[in-house]
């Protein structure tokens, strides 16, 4: 039997195949491998690229938390200037007023910034730890807040808002050049941001108006609600009422409100006992049968009902509390003096009848009436104009003028339930978005920015529009 031995030369041939194809193999799993390990890094980044996006978004709420603390308080909103470095946050140069703190998140961090003003600008930094050897990524959100208010409006009710007889309801500014004569309205700089409305749902009509009513601004309800008019009612900008159009001006009804009503805010402190009545002298003039109250907290425990030519004179910033029913009768009335203010909190009904409230300062935020959860009725049928505001979101609310001569609301109304009837204007000031108490601060901007932009780069200022429904 004859074998075939193979050659040296064909045996290197088969070595030089066997190594070409284990090099082909091997650069073949290095490439898988060398995929893998890029796969796994470019998801890993893209992890922690949408993570410090979230640490970002968490500085922001830190800020919003360092901004709020004493909203819905009777402190003023802006309080928290004066507190943030208690609250360990650190004060960086001196004007303007800017706030700084650095946190940790399980090894990641942010770093915030606050900046004080009548809109303050949140800007955080948020970084995330992405591998040894690696820079760590970083991406940069800037907000702007804005107070929140509770007078949106001229007519803000949970349910709802009757406009019957003649009616008007238009809008002023007594804080903005131009917008008013002297801080006050009048018809020659009327404004068309009185608007009116609904916060409840899924009824048919929770906004009627029957008669002569004019609004010169928009009509808000909740989902599935709407307005119905039951007469010559006229809706919409100032060109359109003015226009001698009549019905309804496109837009100016829309029935996609969600707004929160708080309750009242409650008197911080208790008050003493209303003083005696007797006769005031203050300057020239002469108060007889009046309850004088100067600077402080007062308090009525049992009924009150002022009659004749009773009067309450207040000089000062008073804050009054009633325990039950107040009423007013006959030629009785409250004066509220020049560089004074009064702020009721009602538990029980109130009709402030006879003479009404004359509010001398001029300025609707001088006179407050807060309608606790227990008031479920206020009316106010005085001869004298109302200038001030009233909240009350548990009662139904009545504005009545009588006779030939207007009377005319001046501020803004918030209550469970509106009525406004007879001859009644109603003139919002706008001016009202502004309080130093109230709502939270809510984001009205938010922007992803370039870690190069600073936070004063992108200031803004307000909007010309005072509407926020």
């Amino acid at each position: 039997m004859k074998t075939h031995q193979s050659t040296p030369r064909q045996d290197g041939n088969v070595l030089v195949i066997c190594l070409f194809t284990c090099a082909i193999l091997g650069f073949a799993i290095a490439s898988c491998f060398v995929y893998v390990r890029n796969q796994m890094t470019a998801a890993a980044r893209s992890q922690s690229w949408n993570e410090s996006l979230v640490i970002s978004e968490a500085g922001i709420e830190d800020g919003l938390m360092l901004i709020n603390k004493y909203s819905d308080t009777t402190t003023p909103r802006g309080w928290w200037t004066n507190t943030a470095t208690d609250d360990s946050w650190t004060r960086v140069g001196n004007a303007p007023l800017v706030f700084w703190v650095q946190r940790t998140l399980n090894g990641s961090r942010y770093d915030v910034f606050v900046t004080n003003g009548t809109q303050p600008w949140i800007r955080s930094v948020g970084t995330k730890s992405f591998s040894a050897g690696r820079a760590a990524i970083q991406r940069a959100i800037v907000v702007r807040a804005t107070p929140g208010s509770l007078f949106q409006g001229g007519l803000i009710a949970k349910g709802g808002v009757t406009l019957q007889g003649n009616v008007l309801v238009d809008s002023f500014n007594s804080q903005l050049a131009g917008a008013n004569i002297d801080g006050k309205y009048d018809p020659s700089i009327r404004r068309d941001n009185g608007s009116i409305a609904s916060a409840s749902s899924n009824v048919v009509a929770t906004v009627t108006a029957g008669g002569s009513v004019q609004v010169y601004g928009k009509v808000y309800t909740g989902p599935e609600d709407g307005f119905v008019s039951n007469g010559g009612a006229t809706i919409g900008s100032e060109a359109f009422v003015d226009g001698a159009s009549t019905g309804i001006e496109s837009g100016f009804v829309q029935n996609d409100l969600n707004l929160y009503v708080p309750d009242a805010p409650t008197p911080s402190t208790t008050g003493i006992p209303l003083p005696a009545k007797g006769n005031t002298v203050v300057g020239t003039n002469t108060y007889t049968s009046s309850y004088y109250l100067t600077e402080g907290s007062y308090r009525n425990v049992g009924n009150l009902q002022l009659s004749s030519s009773d009067k309450i004179v207040v000089s000062g910033n008073v804050k009054l509390e009633f325990m039950n029913d107040f009423k007013m009768s006959g030629s009785s009335q409250i004066i509220i003096l020049p560089n004074s203010s009064l702020t009721i909190y009602a538990r029980d009904s109130v009709d402030l009848a006879g003479g009404g409230v004359m509010n001398q300062t001029g300025y609707a935020t001088n006179l407050t009436i807060n309608g606790l959860p227990t008031c479920t009725s206020i009316k106010y049928t005085g001869s004298s104009d109302f200038v001030g505001t009233i909240y009350a979101p548990y009662a139904y609310l009545e504005l009545s003028g009588g006779g030939s001569s207007d009377l005319h609301f001046v501020g803004s109304a918030v209550a469970s339930s509106i009525k406004v009837s007879g001859h009644t204007q109603v003139h919002y000031d706008e001016s009202l978005l502004q309080l130093p108490s109230g709502p939270h601060y809510y984001t009205t901007l938010w922007a992803e920015i370039p870690l190069s932009t600073t936070t004063s780069s992108t200031s803004s200022t307000s909007s010309s529009s005072t509407q926020t429904f």
